[in-house]
């Protein structure tokens, strides 16, 4: 399953899977995801609970030091 499709209820049954097992790495292998994403939504999660593991929406990076387009 490719990590973009995960709804939050999948990501929080990767948690509960790796909680209940006591294995991440089990865990990974099983759903096809890396650890550094489990590892994200895990503390994502811990931090603020279900709702945690909703999708971020991205933003543009702000550029203070950007030149003007006028110069």
């Amino acid at each position: 399953m490719n990590m973009d499709k995960f709804t939050p209820e999948n990501r929080y049954l990767v948690i509960k899977y790796a909680l209940e097992t006591n294995n991440v790495s089990k865990a990974c292998k099983f759903f096809g995801i890396s650890r550094t994403s489990y590892y994200k939504w895990y503390n994502r999660y811990q931090k603020m609970g279900i709702e945690g593991l909703e999708d971020i929406p991205r933003s543009k990076p702000k550029m203070p030091n950007k030149v003007p387009k006028y110069i």
